[in-house]
């Protein structure tokens, strides 16, 4: 098997094509990465900016450049010794009828040879969608779209269709057969026998199945070029049912459109009736079934194919929890990809690089008998991120923030929903003791748990009402089975579904045809503990949905598929839940609103990291070490901002508290309370401050960027505004307030004010980068670079995060850095100009070349953690790792606003370097270690002194550089 030693993730996308990605190879190459990590490929829809809404998995995008245009990449990857790491997305495609399954169902029905390839309920407990598929498109209600003609009959080339716009939903057989009655009736008096004779035999063939639907277009067509006064009748017919003709034409359409298998919807429908499985709340995206091997083969074959060629050496599961057996997809997907039709599987069944998108909750652990190498890498950001945030800082700057975010935005939750709050006249809101919508009283200071238990309850009820309505049509059919469920009424069993979703604490289970996982059964039994606490009458309902949920024994089919549907609607409630709404609620400390970390997570001590590292070398050391993707909140360098904010929690209260005086002027008034509220006002300063570009050339286009993320991290909390119900006046105010901000003439104090404020943080931000960059490169597992991350990148959530990369720029400060070689120079300039970016390549390239001349070192060497001695013992995080006679060290510095003077009550921007910061602190090293190093970044020579145990003085670990990665000379 291959594995990578370090990947570079690649959005493709209209402004980077495969010819695009061949150009910037040889970059990645001298960079020192050894496999590109391409976004999904395949044929997507039209304007496609990210490729996962996928229209036929058996084709190469030819937007991208199509099969010629990937050959190219596959052939210029080769010659550079570089593997590709392919994204693939077997959960869901796209619900268009570009997607030409997906057509053949809207035409044929659940009939359909494609009918199987998607999880359509065609029986669904609402009226009306008996054998129709339900089609959110339409911007208002269906009647009012038919009467004002937005709706319409047409005729092209490919045949009969219903138009929307710039939709075209293709006619069943019943429909043609009624616009083909209408054509013969308008055909002319005085028309050609031969062609009424055609005609009426296409119609006839039509209706007893004995022509395709495509071959009926195409005699129409030939037809035409022999009759052109065909064309008149054709057009007469339409017309017969155009609603600018009137009310029998709008009837006449009214009715043609009910024959059809799909009914046309409100998009809002999708709330309360859609019968197919979705991608989270997208009606966009279909869910597939590639459980059945039929569809699996079929949707994997290019994939399958291009693995076996060669192509592409590993995969990247997008969204593994929305399949419905994902350990089985897994072995499945092994099978077929690598091994030969007569060969066994290796041990463990892991004979190609495949990692999954997981998030990991807690203490989760990846189920062990996935044959993966581990995941995308969210929990090491994580890790990584937690462990450079100050205990004391963190928990001060906590308990100071709360009153302001949190409970302000608990309470207008509150009484957004229910039009009531508990507080006394004149009563701060952050001083209200909040009483959630179900009734459960919260704490005084809400806690993250809290927050999210809120949000996911919000989204379970106000985006996913249609999933859990068809889960408890499914579970009452179950339930006419047991005696303890034939009296229990459908509001009783989707209550009780809501209370067990909304308290799962993970993001999903695995029950499939083998026993229940023990970790799985501890989540259940959770969740079941959480529900009877909060909903004690509802015991009958949730005692009968125990027994479903932790069968010991196969109860059959309906019970398995009633198991696996609901597992896949879990993970979706806490991705919207938590990711998408109650992280942009908790405004305190954002370094931690991450996908899959929590703002409750808090600090995390060197040994936990050391044994997490250690745990993580011993099961995943395989597993990708992401620290930015393109679905992170924000980018690497904008947290590390933020986490430094921990170092001087005092400070940044009183910026704070200074700034919101400074913006009084530019909050408006919307619907009776400011705008921005205290908890967005909050979130703005903290994005500005961790986004700020260094270069002044982007800080004149920043305004707009701010706006739109502001925008839209307001629509998903969900408090003021939403995606569902966008509030036009607040949001205006919001991108006023920020526009004013950064250009207004009587914002000048506050500008004066943040600059003062953010330099210091921005110069502290970047050695934290750089020390997590180093981590990341050289503890166990495999670096992930996400594109232009090598220099400085200070992104928002997406779109912000897909922004095209200045690749010409990062090529030639690589050549320039690479044309230096060891000058012993240049790491002394690099700290001089480090707001260029260079630093942080030249760390980059450094060490991706360690790991490219010496993967058994990294990949497999042991990890010891290093413990530390002396006044500034808790101010350095330092590791080994170590195979035989080859020994590497990492060493890096976290709190260094603490660590250097303070001027003007905020920290120098000085390097914390030499005798006067580290005083007598030294690394101890293990038994038996080399005494002599030398650094990969510096080319600096340290030696250890004492008796065993030696000891390595950190004043000469970071005499001349922040960061030291040391390779023993012995």
């Amino acid at each position: 098997m291959r594995v990578p030693t370090a990947t570079y993730r690649l959005q493709l996308g209209p402004e980077m094509s495969f010819d695009r990605a061949c150009a910037i190879v040889p970059y990645l190459a001298a960079l020192g990465v050894s496999d590109l990590y391409l976004s999904p490929i395949f044929q997507a829809r039209s304007g496609s900016t990210h490729g996962y809404d996928v229209t036929d998995p058996t084709q190469i995008s030819a937007h991208l450049g199509g099969p010629e245009g990937f050959a190219r990449l596959s052939s210029a990857l080769r010659e550079h010794g570089l593997g590709l790491l392919l994204d693939i997305v077997p959960n869901h495609q796209a619900a268009h009828e570009e997607n030409p399954r997906w057509r053949a169902v809207l035409q044929a029905g659940r009939h359909s040879p494609a009918a199987r390839f998607f999880d359509i309920d065609w029986n669904p407990p609402w009226p009306g969608l008996e054998e129709q598929l339900l089609l959110p498109v339409l911007g208002r209600r269906y009647a009012e779209a038919l009467r004002v003609g937005e709706l319409r009959l047409h005729w092209d080339d490919d045949g009969f269709a219903l138009h929307y716009y710039d939709r075209r939903f293709p006619l069943n057989r019943q429909g043609w057969q009624a616009v083909l009655d209408a054509v013969i009736e308008e055909l002319p008096q005085h028309i050609d026998a031969a062609l009424h004779r055609a005609i009426e035999r296409i119609a006839r063939q039509v209706e007893t199945e004995a022509l395709t639907l495509d071959a009926a277009a195409h005699q129409l067509r030939a037809l035409l070029g022999v009759f052109p006064e065909l064309e008149q009748g054709i057009s007469r017919a339409v017309e017969r049912f155009d609603p600018g003709s009137g009310e029998e034409a709008a009837q006449r359409l009214d009715r043609l459109i009910a024959i059809q298998h799909y009914r046309p919807a409100f998009w809002r429908s999708a709330i309360g009736q859609l019968n197919y499985r979705r991608f989270f709340d997208i009606s966009d995206l279909a869910g597939v079934r590639v459980e059945d091997p039929l569809v699996f083969d079929a949707t994997h074959r290019l994939i399958v194919e291009l693995v076996r060629s060669g192509q592409v050496t590993g995969l990247r599961v997008d969204h593994i929890d929305g399949l419905a057996d994902p350990g089985a997809y897994l072995e499945m997907l092994q099978r077929r990809a690598w091994h030969a039709p007569d060969a066994q599987p290796a041990p463990g069944g892991l004979s190609g690089y495949v990692v999954v998108e997981k998030i990991l909750t807690g203490d989760e652990a990846l189920p062990e008998e996935w044959p993966v190498a581990g995941t995308t890498g969210y929990e090491f950001a994580r890790q990584v991120t937690r462990l450079f945030l100050h205990p004391e800082g963190s928990a001060r700057l906590y308990a100071a923030n709360t009153a302001l975010s949190v409970a302000w935005s608990a309470w207008a939750e509150v009484e957004r929903r229910t039009g009531t709050t508990e507080l006394s006249p004149g009563q701060p809101p952050g001083s209200v003791t909040v009483r959630a919508v179900t009734g459960h009283q919260t704490s005084e200071v809400p806690t993250f748990a809290e927050v999210a238990d809120q949000a996911r309850r919000q989204v379970l009820r106000e985006l996913f009402g249609a999933e859990l309505d068809l889960l408890a049509s499914r579970l009452a059919r179950l339930a006419q089975r047991y005696p303890e469920g034939r009296d229990l009424t459908a509001g009783e069993l989707c209550r009780a579904l809501f209370e067990v979703t909304a308290t799962l604490p993970v993001y999903r289970t695995y029950r499939s045809e083998r026993p229940l996982r023990p970790a799985d059964r501890a989540s259940i039994e959770h969740a079941l503990a959480e529900a009877r606490q909060r909903w004690p009458e509802g015991e009958p309902a949730l005692a009968f949905l125990e027994t479903v949920l932790l069968a010991r024994e196969w109860a059959g089919e309906e019970w398995l598929g009633f198991v696996r549907r609901w597992q896949q609607l879990t993970g979706a409630a806490m991705a919207k839940g938590v990711e998408d709404t109650a992280l942009y609620r908790d405004a305190r400390l954002l370094a931690l609103n991450e996908v899959g970390a929590e703002p409750d997570d808090g600090p995390l001590a060197p040994q936990d990291f050391h044994r997490w590292c250690g745990s993580r070398l011993e099961r995943w050391p395989q597993s990708l070490n992401a620290t930015s993707t393109h679905d992170t909140k924000r980018s690497e360098d904008a947290r590390a901002r933020l986490c430094v904010l921990a170092d001087l929690p005092d400070a940044w209260q009183a910026a704070v508290g200074r700034w919101r005086d400074a913006a009084a002027p530019f909050r408006a008034m919307v619907d009776g309370e400011p705008a921005p509220e205290p908890a967005m006002e909050l979130l703005c300063y903290q994005s500005l401050l961790a986004a700020w570009p260094l270069d002044p050339a982007e800080q004149d286009g920043f305004s707009p960027r701010l706006q739109e993320y502001l925008v839209k991290a307001a629509r998903e909390a969900k408090l003021r505004t939403s995606w569902l119900d966008p509030n036009e006046p607040y949001e205006r105010a919001l991108a006023r307030f920020v526009e004013a901000l950064l250009t207004d003439r009587q914002a000048e104090p506050f500008c004066r004010d943040f600059h003062c404020f953010w330099r210091p943080v921005a110069f502290h931000g970047a050695l934290t980068s750089l020390a997590q960059t180093a981590i990341k490169l050289t503890a166990p597992g495999v670096p992930d670079l996400y594109q232009g991350c090598e220099l400085w990148c200070f992104s928002l959530v997406d779109p912000d995060n897909r922004r095209p990369v200045d690749f010409a720029r990062r090529e030639a400060a690589l050549r320039q850095l690479h044309a230096r070689g060891d000058h012993p120079v240049l790491a002394s300039e690099l700290l001089e100009t480090w707001e260029d970016g260079r630093i942080k390549l030249h760390l980059t390239t450094r060490l991706l070349s360690l790991r490219r001349d010496d993967p058994e070192l990294f990949g497999s060497g042991s990890y010891l953690p290093l413990a530390s001695e002396g006044s500034r013992a808790e101010s350095v995080v330092a590791f080994v790792r170590q195979r035989g006679k080859r020994w590497s060290l990492t060493a890096v510095p976290r709190f260094t606003a603490r660590l250097v003077e303070w001027e003007d009550g905020l920290p120098a921007r000085r390097y914390p370097l030499g005798q006067p910061i580290w005083q007598d602190t030294a690394l101890v090293l293990p038994s038996g270690a080399p005494r002599r190093w030398q650094c990969r970044l510096t080319g600096e020579r340290v030696e250890a002194t004492g008796e065993e145990p030696p000891r390595l003085p950190l004043a000469q670990v970071f005499a001349r550089w922040p960061v030291a990665v040391l390779l023993a000379e012995e």
